[in-house]
């Protein structure tokens, strides 16, 4: 059915269920003012595929809705150098329960409105190029619910083109299905937003660049896909170059074909671009960082899942509820790596060893170590070693017998300074004031070594904090 030159004024084209052996053609199209459809194809079958269609040089002027309602298209639709409704007075190019055995291709098209496609089945593709959709805060496209059997792009046509896919306004896509979602080198307006959440993705996110002419977001929140193809940078990549919030909580992928969003994927390069990347996002929590470690360790990028996951404690700790809470949890971090750095565990062991052997020498040097023998009282002199005695107050289980030889106390030559008398107890003597700090020097080192040891185990992996 081919319909060449069409001029419709104050009206409508309508086609309610007719019955088309072949397919539908238009080309130079014009109808004007109306006041709300302007084209209508409903319960159509088509033996083949829809074109509607100006040219390059003259577009097709359609100022009023287009609508295909539950048709049967055998093959596809291509909407091509058409302009959709006015500034004015927006329009919307709906494919509600349509019913595909090919793809959409809208190219070279401008929609002042939205593109709805609620409920379509469409096994082929569904591109938007080239195109320009406009509806400043409002939704531009509502794919939700739709299933393509192919894939869901947005993109510029031709790498030799300038930029000229532009989306103003909002995309819609919770719960729809579809074997790819892409985009590549989408313009995306001040306030936009894709909203690609709650989506079953069967093969690839194949995600090109986005350039964000201002604030807006890219949520893909409760989306599952099994890879994903990005690109991280400062200036240029697949999500804003940093200006546009990215939603990513329960957002799950089984691999990265780019771990680091780079061509290199060392460690540093991995944790330094993918935090980037996840700092971007538009909540604190640490479902994201922990899913990106679980992903590269299963990619057997271990090191850099290990620093992943150190990250992903850090900010969980942040969200504490109390002071005290925070607190611990950085002191954590910073000495042990959260159960996962044993070389941080190992530096933490020499340093409080070096404390315990600092206070040892001091002690002795202060005549405040004492050795008894036979009831008799004497000062300690050089019957221990200060580097075994700290190590035997540190170790929980291990008695190296250093411990007996000497204890705190004033020998002959100490002059301590003397304390409050309290009913039998002396307090906040020189005396008891040491012996306190012994004390928790015992309690520190019992605790350190404990934290090493379950670090150096892998207790705290095999605990379930992956």
């Amino acid at each position: 059915l081919p319909l060449e030159a069409v001029l419709v004024e104050g009206g409508d084209v309508r086609m309610i269920g007719p019955k088309v052996e072949g397919g539908l053609q238009m080309s130079r199209v014009r109808i004007r003012d109306v006041a709300g459809i302007a084209f209508i194809a409903q319960g159509a079958e088509f033996g083949a595929g829809v074109q509607i269609a100006g040219s390059p040089d003259e577009a097709s002027d359609i100022e009023g809705e287009v609508q295909f309602l539950g048709v049967t298209v055998r093959g596809d639709i291509t909407l091509a150098h058409i302009v959709i409704g006015t500034a004015d007075k927006p329009a919307a190019l709906t494919l509600h329960a349509a019913q595909l055995t090919s793809g959409v291709t809208l190219i070279h098209i401008t929609i002042h409105g939205c593109i709805r496609a609620g409920s379509a089945r469409i096994a082929g593709d569904f591109f938007v190029h080239s195109s320009s959709l406009i509806h400043p805060g409002q939704v531009v496209c509502d794919l939700r619910g739709t299933q393509v059997g192919g894939k869901l792009q947005f993109a510029t046509a031709a790498r030799a083109e300038p930029i000229n896919c532009r989306i103003d306004g909002q995309v819609e896509a919770d719960g729809a299905e579809a074997a790819t979602l892409g985009w590549a080198r989408v313009a995306l307006a001040d306030k936009g937003l894709l909203g690609f959440t709650n989506m079953r993705v069967s093969r690839q996110i194949d995600a090109g660049p986005l350039i964000a002419e201002g604030e807006g977001g890219i949520n893909l929140s409760g989306t599952s896909v099994p890879l994903l193809d990005d690109e991280i940078d400062d200036e240029e990549d697949s999500w804003g170059a940093g200006k546009l919030i990215i939603g990513l909580d329960n957002f799950a992928y089984d691999r990265l074909q780019h771990p680091s969003g780079r061509r290199t994927d060392t460690p540093r390069d991995i944790r330094h671009w993918r935090n980037q990347w996840l700092s971007r996002r538009n909540a604190g929590s640490a479902r994201p960082p922990r899913h990106l470690a679980t992903v590269l360790r299963n990619q057997g990028l271990f090191e850099a899942s290990r620093r992943i996951l150190i990250d992903a404690f850090a900010t969980e700790g942040e969200m504490r509820p109390t002071w005290v809470g925070r607190f611990v949890s950085r002191q954590f971090g910073s000495w042990f790596g959260y159960g996962l750095s044993g070389a941080r565990a190992f530096f933490t062991l020499m340093l409080v060893w070096l404390i315990g052997i600092q206070i040892v020498i001091g002690l002795v040097e202060s005549d405040l170590m004492i050795a008894e023998e036979n009831g008799n009282i004497s000062s300690c002199g050089n019957r221990i070693d200060p580097t075994i005695y700290a190590a035997d107050a540190m170790l929980p289980v291990l008695d190296l017998g250093e411990e007996t030889e000497c204890r705190i106390g004033s020998g002959s030559k100490a002059k301590p300074r003397r304390g409050r008398i309290v009913g039998e107890w002396e307090i906040f003597g020189e005396v008891e004031t040491v012996r306190f700090i012994w004390a928790l020097y015992n309690v520190l080192g019992w605790t350190v070594v404990s934290l090493a040891i379950a670090t150096w185990s892998g207790l705290f992996r095999r605990g379930g904090r992956e």
